[in-house]
Parts: C-alpha cells; structure tokens; sequence
C-alpha cells in the first residue's frame, strides 16, 4: 500500500477486499473484541462510510458519520488511535 499523503494515495490503491481481510484478521486476534465495524473516509465529503462489520451488534451501525462528529468512529478516524468499550451505550463519546 502506498503512503498516505493528505487523504490520498501515493501508489496505485489496494483492493478493497484485501483491506476487509487484512482488518478483519488484525481486529478478530485482540482479546477484546468481539464485534468491529470498517469505514472508509471521503476526502471530499468529509464523511465516513460504513464499508462492512463483523461480529454481534445491538444495533447497526449507522451508514454514514461526519469526521468531525463527536463519536468514538469518528474520533478514532481523527486521531488513528483504537478505541474499545465494555458497553458502547454508556456515554455520549461511546455512541456512534
């Protein structure tokens, strides 16, 4: 995979199922986790599109999120930094 350079990248891009499989893989070895859900970024639209998710759920997740949303999705796509909850219903940073 190429470099990523200010939401874009530097080499020819990866096939989108290679990604699932390779998240998919990394997520399902983390003690933790039981459930985990991808999305993908728009530059353009400044917004975060459900792409697959894997695993129990209460509740879907929703189709789209904008990046600078106060949701733990979309602090986690900010910072590129994991987020794991016991209970993703006990607080307002939790919540999708």
């Amino acid at each position: 995979m190429g470099q990523v350079t200010d939401g874009r990248l530097s080499g020819p891009s990866p096939d989108p199922a290679d990604v699932y499989e390779a998240a998919l893989r990394y997520l399902t070895r983390v003690p933790e986790v039981d459930h985990c859900a991808l999305f993908l970024l728009s530059a353009s639209r400044r917004e975060l599109t459900h792409a697959f998710s894997h695993g129990h759920t209460a509740f879907p997740p929703p189709a789209a999120l904008p990046i600078e949303g106060g949701s733990a999705i979309a602090h986690a796509a900010r910072t590129g930094t994991r987020h794991v909850t016991q209970d993703v219903r006990s607080g307002p940073r939790d919540r999708p």
